[in-house]
């Protein structure tokens, strides 16, 4: 029996974005709504509002999460039920892992992938991330990046901080926006520490990421709609540091 979110609870999950490496759902259940057993991969849930879910893990005790607008929860893979116990509508989006752990992905490929929009950020692959995303180390001389698997790590998880901002692009280009995709992108990553991928007795040590007027961002930037976001890693040797740099047009600026 299948437990697709999209098979098993169609009325209330849609996929408004998918390829090779993530799927990311949109979710809206009302009040007093409930829906079966379906299960997701590693996950990362971002709230939309307020509101109190009851979820119920098979062979655990139920748990009723109170989320609040901006909330941001990494979710590891599980099967569950839920239903909304609360008296407002519940909407949240999902952003669905699909890439293994990653010691697991040496003999996998990275430099096929494509970039693709989805439904919830229509615009043109060369204004969303394309040939704006930089790739340099702070010390100014190192050769990491000749390491494969250090290429296939920085791909993996550039493309898959594209895919987590689609979902803001239409958001107001303002502190609440920033701070929610700081909370996005540092939930994710910390997952990928947590496998492995970033080297760092902590994750604080192992990344750090940044968005925001007079950090990253100009008034002349948000003044031509833009958000600029800065992700340091730590991958290979302590205190040296693989700056990833994304720019993206925000079309609900202004």
């Amino acid at each position: 029996m299948s437990e697709d979110p999209i098979e098993v609870a169609l009325d209330y999950y849609r996929v408004v974005f998918e390829n090779e490496r993530v799927r990311v759902l949109a979710f809206h259940a009302g009040p007093g709504a409930s829906w079966g057993l379906h299960a997701h991969p590693d996950a990362v849930v971002v709230s939309l509002n307020d509101y109190q879910v009851r979820n119920v893990v098979p062979g655990a005790e139920p748990t009723v999460r109170e989320a609040r607008w901006g909330d941001v929860a990494w979710i590891p893979a599980r099967s569950h039920t839920g239903e909304n116990v609360g008296h407002s509508d519940m909407d949240c989006v999902l952003i669905e892992l699909k890439e293994p752990g990653l010691r697991s992905r040496v003999g996998s490929r990275f430099d096929t992938a494509e970039e693709s929009v989805g439904q919830m950020n229509p615009i043109p692959a060369d204004e969303f991330g394309g040939g704006t995303v930089v790739s340099s180390t702070l010390d100014g001389d190192s050769r990491d990046y000749r390491y494969i698997q250090v290429r296939r790590t920085l791909l993996y998880i550039e493309q898959a901080i594209k895919e987590v901002l689609a979902p803001f692009a239409f958001a107001p280009n303002d502190s609440n926006t920033w701070s929610t995709v700081v909370s996005t992108v540092s939930s994710f990553l910390e997952g990928v520490w947590s496998r492995g991928g970033l080297m760092g007795a902590t994750a604080s040590e192992a990344f750090s990421v940044q968005c925001g007027l007079g950090s990253t961002m100009t008034a002349q930037d948000i003044l031509e709609g833009y958000m600029r976001l800065q992700v340091l890693l730590q991958m290979i040797r302590p205190a040296e540091y693989i700056e990833l740099v994304f720019k993206q047009k925000m079309e609900g600026a202004g």
